[in-house]
């Protein structure tokens, strides 16, 4: 499911996002450069509670679920990650 290169429509929805296109464009170059492109079925999951923070992800089609577990075990949906936006732990930047 690894694709080294993003479609065009994928790459238009990343350099649009709100925070991506609010970078400079040496650093939009610099982030893209060490980035690479990872692709996930629906229904997989990308993190654990409890992992550590090891990646800043760009959602670029689709959409990420974010969800918890309840006490009673049940599943909660706590937003979805649209495409364009950047999501993960923000300690990989300030540990």
């Amino acid at each position: 499911m690894d694709e080294p290169i993003l479609t065009m429509e994928e790459r238009e929805a990343i350099n649009n996002g709100r925070w991506f296109s609010s970078l400079s464009p040496s650093l939009r170059h610099d982030i893209l450069r060490c980035a690479y492109v990872k692709r996930y079925r629906d229904g997989d999951m990308i993190a654990a509670r409890g992992d550590p923070p090891e990646v800043w992800i760009a959602c670029a089609k689709g959409a990420v679920r974010v969800s918890s577990t309840s006490v009673s075990g049940k599943q909660i949906t706590l937003t979805y990650v649209e495409p364009g936006i950047w999501f993960g732990d923000v300690s990989i930047f300030d540990g």
